[in-house]
């Protein structure tokens, strides 16, 4: 059977980001028109004989937004087609072999995979003549969904490889990230770590930014990656404008913050995915230009 250059296109698609929804195949240019998407892209793939891509069957509506949107992933068939189409080994390719039950990380899910659509375009933008406009690629990352596949042993638990355990006070503490990336321009290294917050409680948040200080103070993401410029940077994105107003008025508490505050950039998803370099401020609310650095 032959795929027209959309399907293919979307097939290759979710061997990196594993799980897409209509409007994240729309920001990735699979289709411009929703019904297109829906009639010529994903029905055909959906409904074949063998069906490359299958959709979550219970995560159907929200209260408070009404009826989501399906949240797509590759089916063993799929994956061994894009494979073949690669020319690598199907086992390469990561995707969910289970059902999809993840009701309560629906919005998280679909904000990160977001986040990630936009910061690979703008790694990938190019010139009128296709030379890059970036110097930078991803060399290696780790997504939090993953961690099923992707895990290590520690002490008898399962943690996602990019997950770190240390003590504060003799307190035992894991951070793991949302995201990990590792940017490389063939000179030079630069890590990211993201967090996607959907709640809009502000002391867990504090928190959990708080532990990365304490990890960039150690160095620790850096050296289990073999970055050497250090240490890493942290993204937060929170899921509200409101929210990261919040995180903005009261971040400055923190008494690391001033020894890594050019390491931190905050923002939202709708301004994210509306311009991806504009979209960042610093922790005092101003904003920063990092990405046009790269």
């Amino acid at each position: 059977m032959t795929y027209t250059i959309s399907q293919t296109k979307l097939l290759e698609a979710f061997t990196k980001y594993r799980y897409l929804i209509p409007p994240h195949m729309m920001a990735l240019g699979i289709q411009k028109n929703a019904s297109a998407l829906a009639n010529k892209v994903i029905s055909p793939l959906a409904k074949a004989e063998k069906p490359l891509i299958r959709h979550n069957k219970l995560i159907k509506s929200d209260p408070s937004k009404g009826k989501l949107h399906y949240i797509y992933c590759l089916t063993d068939e799929g994956a061994r087609t894009i494979a073949d189409y690669l020319k690598c080994d199907p086992q390469s390719i990561v995707y969910p072999k289970k059902d999809m039950r993840f009701a309560s990380d629906y919005f998280h899910r679909c904000d990160y995979i977001s986040f990630y659509i936009e910061f690979e375009k703008y790694l990938n933008q190019t010139d009128e003549q296709g030379a890059d406009l970036n110097n930078y690629h991803i060399q290696e990352s780790h997504h939090y969904f993953d961690r099923r596949r992707l895990f290590v042993n520690i002490n008898g638990k399962r943690y996602n490889p990019t997950t770190l355990l240390y003590k504060i006070e003799r307190e035992p503490l894991a951070i793991e990230p949302d995201g990990l990336f590792v940017l490389s321009n063939f000179e030079k290294q630069k890590l990211f770590s993201v967090e996607i917050h959907r709640s809009p409680n502000t002391k867990d948040i504090l928190e959990q930014i708080n532990q990365h200080l304490y990890v960039m103070s150690e160095a620790s993401m850096s050296k289990r990656f073999k970055v050497k410029e250090q240490p890493q940077y942290l993204l937060s994105v929170s899921s509200k404008e409101s929210t990261l107003k919040n995180i903005l008025a009261r971040v400055h508490v923190l008494p690391a913050i001033c020894h890594f505050r050019e390491y931190l950039l905050f923002s939202h998803i709708e301004k994210v995915k509306e311009d991806f370099v504009d979209a960042w401020v610093d922790y005092r609310g101003e904003k920063v230009n990092i990405f046009n650095e790269l």
